[in-house]
């Protein structure tokens, strides 16, 4: 049995800097190794569609999720959150959540998976810290997850 993987290169949110304290590089690096080693295919990784607003806002305060979405979270959040809001790090807040119901989702039909952007989750309904916009939210979104339907609906 091959080991379902889910990555997206938009994990890698551009625009962080190299030495920022939370290394983007390193979901790059993750996915190479996975391919290096063997573990999945060159090009064999399953690719997230972006979580949706609706997925997002059934967890968190709709306006924190227009806020990050939108790029307009006031800077004392940002700050709480660790990086200075941008579009890739929001896209990659969506990718991440998506990826996690893609994985759910695989890992039901076929009874492990994986998600290369897991494991960063410092959340609540009203905002993130520590990182936890990096990877926006994926465990709370299990409670909007429908099977077959990964990323929301």
């Amino acid at each position: 049995m091959t080991l379902p993987v889910v990555h997206h290169p938009g994990y890698t949110a551009s625009g962080v800097a190299e030495d920022h304290r939370f290394p983007m590089r390193k979901f790059a690096r993750l996915a190479e190794l996975l391919v290096e080693d063997g573990l999945v295919a060159q090009g064999r990784f399953h690719i997230p569609q972006p979580a949706t607003r609706a997925v997002l806002s059934a967890v968190h305060d709709p306006a924190y999720v227009d806020a990050v979405l939108g790029g307009t979270l006031d800077p004392t959040a940002a700050r709480r959150i660790g990086f200075e809001m941008t579009s890739a790090i929001a896209e990659r807040a969506c990718l991440a959540v998506g990826g996690t119901l893609l994985a759910a989702d695989l890992a039901l039909r076929h009874g492990i998976a994986c998600n290369s952007a897991g494991g960063s989750h410092h959340a609540d309904a009203a905002g993130a810290r520590g990182s936890a916009c990096s990877t926006m939210w994926p465990s709370p979104h299990a409670r909007c997850w429908t099977p077959g339907k990964p990323g929301g609906s």
